[in-house]
């Protein structure tokens, strides 16, 4: 099993509002974000792809020690969009690697996923920290099977963002990317989830010193549960999935999340509805268990020898919906408890969600299981 909370003092904990994925050019975006209420700033860009670290110095904006808030913690992130045999987009909070961005040159061979991710992975700031996250899957049409192959290759590819901001406003509502997640989640995998803004501006008519999320702009945040407010911590932090995703990142908060032998619970400070999502594993079948939904600002959660994982959604206001929008309550989408590898799910001689030739026809997106009579198809994922 693995649960990232296992090792949080929720008692002591600073709770610091951060994104993986922002862009910023000026010096003026910077106080935009600063006022926007993010903490640790991992701020990304990639034209070209070099990170905005340190803050001083920069490549992309002017900005002296003394206009720099005293309560942030700045953070390198290596930002890449080119790859030879891929089509994604990554971050990488705690990586200083440098390329091309969109502009690569034409006489220069692009680099394989794999070789790039080695790239990346080689110069992290912490042998502990950071990692890669695969940025708006949904817009980049990535499916959980391509997820989970960059899962495999190291385990400091983290997961994939579940919430892109910028995705679902201005690309065609491409930003929710939470029944990937739970797809691969479903099978054993663990895979952290985030949620980021993704913003390349400010809104129309911004006003300086205001908060932009009260145009519809800068949501999205991963909450670090922090011992202190160090660069390592916040990178450990990403590392281990001691965090929580949320919309606003700074209106309600988790206060516990544990787990104590068969139960879990799920506390916060001011949430009017707990949402308890899981799938079990019954046999050969992964199934998708119905919503627990509680009334009020906490929730338990009991596992037996079937469950594969649970999260929790917590809201703000309980007649608000994740997918509402625009945005008004806040959501926090906690990292999974995983009880279940994919080495427990795994079965013998099966293909999972590959393309399998029966009787001269190809099949996709189910579970065959090969047998002496031919091919068996076994449903993947059943509702109850």
């Amino acid at each position: 099993m693995y649960n990232p909370y296992a090792n949080v003092d929720f008692q002591n904990v600073i709770h610091v509002p951060s994104a993986n994925h922002w862009h910023c050019t000026t010096k003026a975006r910077f106080l935009a974000i600063y006022n926007a209420g993010l903490k640790h700033f991992a701020l990304t860009n990639y034209q070209p792809s070099h990170p905005t670290y340190p803050l001083v110095g920069n490549e992309y904006f002017n900005i002296t020690a003394e206009e720099i808030p005293e309560d942030i913690i700045p953070c390198p992130n290596s930002e890449k969009v080119n790859f030879a045999d891929a089509s994604m987009h990554i971050t990488c909070p705690g990586s200083l690697a440098e390329t091309y961005g969109h502009n690569w040159p034409a006489e220069e061979p692009k680099l394989s996923w794999r070789d790039k991710f080695y790239l990346i992975l080689s110069q992290l700031q912490y042998e502990d920290g950071g990692g890669i996250i695969i940025n708006h899957p949904v817009r980049s049409g990535n499916t959980p099977e391509f997820v989970i192959e960059k899962l495999l290759y190291d385990n400091r590819v983290l997961g994939l963002e579940v919430y892109n901001h910028r995705s679902h406003r201005d690309y065609g509502e491409k930003g929710y990317a939470f029944d990937k997640w739970d797809s691969i989640l479903s099978r054993g995998y663990k895979c952290f989830g985030f949620c980021s803004p993704d913003e390349h501006s400010t809104p129309d008519g911004y006003v300086a010193g205001t908060d932009m999320r009260l145009s519809n702009y800068g949501l999205g945040r991963n909450v670090l549960l922090l011992p202190e407010m160090t660069e390592h911590e916040a990178l450990r932090a990403y590392r281990n999935g001691s965090f929580y995703g949320a919309y606003y990142g700074d209106r309600i908060k988790f206060t516990r999340i544990e787990h104590v032998g068969d139960k879990v619970y799920f506390e916060t400070d001011a949430a009017e509805k707990i949402d308890l999502i899981s799938y079990s594993l019954y046999g050969k079948e992964i199934v998708e268990n119905p919503v627990i939904s509680v009334t009020g600002n906490s929730a338990e959660f009991t596992v037996d020898n079937t469950t594969i994982f649970v999260r929790a959604v917590a809201h703000e206001d309980a007649d608000t919906s994740v997918f509402d929008q625009p945005i008004t309550g806040e959501k926090l989408f906690s990292q999974p408890i995983l009880f279940k590898t994919h080495l427990d799910i795994a079965f013998e001689k099966a293909s999972y969600n590959k393309y399998v030739k029966i009787n001269g026809e190809w099949r996709y997106g189910k579970l065959y299981v090969q047998e002496a009579g031919g091919f068996r198809e076994i449903p993947t994922v059943k509702q109850l």
